[in-house]
């Protein structure tokens, strides 16, 4: 053989060897550096030192499996799982390569591939507290939470050390209303990884959710320290200031989420949120619309937005709005209840009477679909009412309940009225003169004022100087409020507001006094736990009643309701012709709010219309809109709409009383009667004509007239109610009649005694004083037989 062949030949045997000394070189050198550049975070770089290497060993398992993972991480999980699944072909015994795999599927959105790569990775390793997490992830995106459950607790059992472990499992926690098991695991978390700022922000959503908000903004803030960034706790700090009612600095936190997050819809409908608790209705329209814009489903904030235009006013918007939301998602909270209440604000009739049995099954099913207060416009059923006021109070923060002493040693009991309408308001028309006349040897008086009313309102002025102390306390949260009272050792605590807007009931559900009673304010049930007397009298409250009132009863020998003789009409009386009013016809009287002419009220006062020949309905004042809808409604009917004639507004309480003397008769509604207007009404001498019904709210006219000894214009039903209208409106001699005995009842009747009412109600107050100082449970207490004059 010559020299060049035995050459050729030795070459050809020596180049694969040389090869394979090359890439051993390779391999020795380029894993070690990918390897490097991964922990250094130089991801792009890791991946293409690995591509060179794999193009030279396509079967090498560690580099396959390591550049799966860092595809993965850079978003490329689809590439992940095809390389690391490569590296399971060539080992398929190693557990981390299955529990990467699982990462790259759930990542895929591919669940259930997953679990089972992660059962995989368990069978070879057993003890691998990361593939229990990452088990305990997948199968809470399938919703099978227990599962998840076990599966964190799992990984703990194994390395109770993993913070992530205890995160993982705490958000679960909260998902399942879990929230004291969910605030220990984010603690653990925070303790082994203090610079863990998911653990921060988790103790602030879980105490927050505990509803407390000192110690939820104390973790937000902490969590904020640990990066300033972090929008979601910007939010949770700022939702945690507004249930303190820390209102301008949760603004504050809630723009600084914004900033950081102008896509944070949340943020928005928050901060739109606090505009409206704030009065400041358009700043939270354009919070709500920015929500909006980004979240065009986003219910709540559609609903928010049609309570600003509530709030302005504006109630054909409003009513837009909450049928937006309701298209979107019916079920939403307490929307269902303001679309009603929309519809009989704006004169929807036919809409409104549409939704009834539909809102009440929702109602009596256990759904948070009508708030309380409007359940009462809703249907003359007392229990509905109830229900709708359990479903409330229901979701209330439960507390252990405290017990509570009275100063009886200090010789004056001392009376704490909490109310958001200490103004010109009607529950202050009717109270302000028992404020004035109360024994100041024997009772101590507070006023709890929850808002600031305007500094030039005579009403507020007037009430402040019959209080021993007038406190503002609208920017305080509830705790600070409960424990003020406490402290200032208030005795009974009269609730002038009830369910109605701008009440706080939950400063009673805490107690804020030995003893809570609900006066005036609210025509109806509280339910359960908030309060323990409610005043009445026997008209409102017959014996067989009582059952749907968990409250205690006081029965008052008179009216539940308090009259004053300084309400009598005493202003300027215009004419007919400057009232709006035909010169020469018979009017009828129908000033309640337009919410409470429903479908039904409506029918029957075109048929009495119908009847009476040129007569005309006299009602109060509202847009054009809500007058368009109830003329097109009229005009159905075969009535003249022009004989529906809206007042104007007038500037003072006695000019608007006193102009009711120039109507004839006034027609009552149902289920929710006039109360304060039918005071109005029967102040300025004009016969009020009622059905009486079932329900607190029902029966308030009736208790009235029966006060002033006028049985016959109380009725039990609508075809009679129909009839006594029409007979009353063709025989002017017995309506004149009817007038004269109210106008000597402004003399001699009790229900304008505002002496006598004063005295009875502190006989209530010492009557409950003495059942809780003889260590009694409170009881119905029934004044009727012992009237202090």
């Amino acid at each position: 053989m010559d020299g060049d062949v035995a050459g050729l030949l030795l070459a050809q045997i020596e180049e694969p060897v040389r090869m394979e000394e090359e890439h051993a070189k390779q391999e020795r050198r380029c894993l070690p550096e990918a390897l490097s550049l991964y922990r250094a975070g130089a991801l792009h770089e890791a991946a293409k030192c690995l591509d060179a290497f794999l193009r030279i060993r396509p079967r090498h398992f560690e580099a396959l499996h390591l550049y799966g993972v860092i595809a993965c991480q850079l978003g490329q999980a689809e590439l992940g799982a095809v390389l690391i699944g490569r590296a399971i072909e060539v080992n398929p015994n190693d557990g981390g390569c299955f529990n990467d795999l699982g990462n790259a599927f759930l990542e895929l959105k591919r669940p259930q591939d997953a679990i089972e790569a992660y059962n995989r990775a368990l069978a070879l390793s057993p003890n691998s507290a990361a593939a229990h997490i990452n088990r305990g992830n997948a199968l809470k995106e399938l919703g099978r939470s227990k599962e998840a459950l076990d599966a964190y607790s799992a990984a703990l059992s194994i390395q109770p050390s993993v913070a992530e472990a205890y995160c993982n499992r705490a958000a679960l926690q909260l998902d399942l209303d879990q929230t004291h098991c969910a605030l220990a695991d984010y603690e653990k978390a925070a303790a082994l990884a203090p610079e863990m700022i998911e653990a921060r922000y988790g103790c602030g959503l879980a105490l927050y959710r505990l509803e407390r908000f000192h110690d939820a903004l104390t973790a937000y803030d902490a969590a904020i320290n640990l990066r300033g960034d972090h929008a979601p706790s910007h939010n949770g700090r700022g939702l945690s200031l507004r249930a303190l009612r820390r209102l301008n600095e949760a603004l504050g936190s809630f723009e600084k989420a914004i900033a950081l997050r102008p896509d944070h819809s949340e943020a928005l409908y928050n901060q739109g949120l606090t505009f409206y608790d704030l009065g400041q209705a358009r700043k939270a329209i354009e919070a709500f619309d920015r929500a909006i814009a980004l979240r065009p489903n986003h219910a709540e904030a559609i609903l928010g937005r049609g309570l600003c235009f509530r709030l302005l006013g504006d109630a054909r918007a409003a009513l837009e709005c909450f049928q937006s939301a309701y298209k979107r998602a019916p079920q939403t909270d307490y929307l269902a209840g303001a679309l009603f209440r929309a519809y009989q604000e704006t004169c929807h009739l036919a809409e409104g009477a549409e939704m009834e049995p539909t809102l009440v099954a929702h109602i009596m099913r256990g759904d948070k679909a009508a708030l309380p207060w409007i359940t009462l416009g809703l249907v003359d059923s007392l229990s509905v009412q109830l229900r709708a006021a359990e479903i409330f109070t229901g979701a209330m923060r439960r507390r252990p309940r405290a017990e509570l002493s009275l100063r009886v040693s200090t010789g004056r009991l001392r009376i704490g009225y909490f109310s958001p309408d200490f103004r010109r308001h009607p529950v202050m028309e009717m109270l302000a003169g028992v404020l004035e006349r109360h024994d100041k040897d024997k009772f101590e008086t507070i006023a709890f004022s929850f808002v600031k009313g305007p500094a030039n309102d005579r009403m507020r002025a007037r009430v402040q100087g019959a209080f021993h102390e007038f406190l503002d306390v609208d920017g305080m949260s509830d705790d600070a409020l409960v424990a003020l009272s406490r402290r200032m050792g208030v005795d009974i605590a009269v609730d002038l507001a009830g369910f109605t807007n701008m009440g706080r009931p939950e400063i009673f559900h805490q107690r804020v006094a030995p003893i809570q009673v609900g006066c005036l304010g609210y025509a109806g049930t509280m339910g359960h736990g908030l309060l323990d007397y409610l005043i009445a009298d026997r008209t409102i409250l017959p014996r067989e009643s009582r059952s749907n009132y968990p409250e205690k009863i006081v029965l008052m020998p008179d009216c539940f309701m308090p009259g004053d003789r300084r309400r009598l009409a005493a202003g300027p009386l215009p004419s007919r012709v400057e009232a709006g009013l035909p010169e020469d016809c018979f009017v009828f009287c129908g000033f309640n709010n337009i919410a409470k002419i429903n479908q039904s009220v409506f029918h029957t006062w075109m048929r009495i219309l119908a009847a009476v020949e040129g007569s005309v309905l006299w009602l109060t004042a509202m847009d054009e809109y809500a007058i368009g809808n109830l003329r097109k409604e009229a005009a159905r009917r075969g009535v003249d709409p022009m004989r529906l004639v809206v007042a104007e507004r007038v500037p003072t309480m006695a000019q608007h009383v006193a102009r009711q003397q120039l109507a004839d008769l006034f027609l009552d509604t149902l289920p929710y009667n006039a109360h304060s207007t039918a005071m109005d009404a029967l102040s300025a001498g004009l016969p009020v004509l009622t059905q009486i019904g079932e329900s607190y709210a029902a029966r308030v006219t009736a208790s009235l007239l029966r006060t002033l000894e006028l049985p016959e214009l109380i009725v039990t039903r609508v075809d009679a109610y129909e009839a006594r209208a029409i007979e009353l409106a063709r025989n002017p001699p017995a309506l004149l009649e009817i007038r004269k005995k109210i106008m000597a009842a402004h003399r001699k009747s009790a229900l304008f005694d505002t002496a006598r009412y004063t005295r009875n109600l502190e006989s209530a107050f010492i009557a409950m004083a003495e059942q809780r100082c003889f260590g009694c449970e409170p009881s119905d207490i029934d004044l009727t037989g012992w009237v202090k004059m």
